[in-house]
């Protein structure tokens, strides 16, 4: 989440990465010359198998190109409760979470996890803080008053049934106060839900953050 990197950043004190779509063509491929943050430029497998197994492959690759040109420390997000973003609830006639979407989502951050114990037996000095993005989220999700929350459903810019029909664009329905929604539009939590997230992952209990949050494993 894009909101997540800038939050994180501004706490440390840290420039963030830019966003790798507004670069000029460069053939470098070092991290610094740029992020995405998103994945709508990124390919569909026929099976959710070999997605997922793809996926984690990556996922091992990249962090250990990042070790080998001198990072140390790594702070990962795991995957969301994505089940129960509009777009998905959408998809039931009783606007329930996609269980099978969950399901995939909880087995990659198990295999994530996997991969960072690990790396971190195998490389020196390899250290890391994983956030539980998936149980947290998913809190919010059946807790909301307690986190400030009036809306857990329905987004708070798009058309259609929950808002998730549409993508939010000008001519969208907007919902009076966003901060009472967890999700924006029909993928993407609100600048409130995100911060909450941020906030928890950046000096947090250990519950959601393995094995330290972000402040600890900064001050190692």
């Amino acid at each position: 989440m894009i909101n997540n990197t800038i939050v994180s950043a501004e706490k440390l004190g840290l420039l963030t990465s830019p966003p790798y779509l507004s670069l000029t063509h460069t053939k470098s491929s070092n991290f610094s010359s740029g992020v995405s943050f998103a994945s709508g430029g990124a390919g569909i497998f026929d099976g959710t198998d070999q997605l997922y197994v793809c996926l984690l492959s990556l996922k091992s690759h990249h962090l250990y190109r990042m070790y080998d040109s001198g990072a140390r420390k790594f702070v990962i997000f795991g995957v969301a409760a994505v089940g129960c973003c509009p777009s998905q609830r959408d998809r039931n006639k009783t606007d329930a979470c996609n269980e099978a979407a969950n399901f995939w989502a909880s087995k990659y951050n198990k295999g994530v996890q996997s991969i960072l114990q690990q790396y971190q037996t195998q490389l020196k000095d390899f250290k890391y803080s994983l956030f539980d993005t998936y149980t947290f989220f998913l809190n919010l999700i059946q807790q909301p008053a307690t986190y400030g929350f009036k809306e857990e459903k329905s987004a708070c810019c798009g058309l259609g049934n929950l808002n998730a029909k549409f993508a939010c664009t000008p001519i969208s329905t907007y919902c009076s106060n966003r901060s009472d929604h967890i999700f924006w539009d029909l993928y993407h939590p609100t600048e409130a839900a995100a911060r909450l997230i941020v906030g928890t992952a950046f000096d947090g209990p250990r519950k959601y953050s393995f094995p330290v949050n972000v402040k600890q494993l900064v001050s190692v």
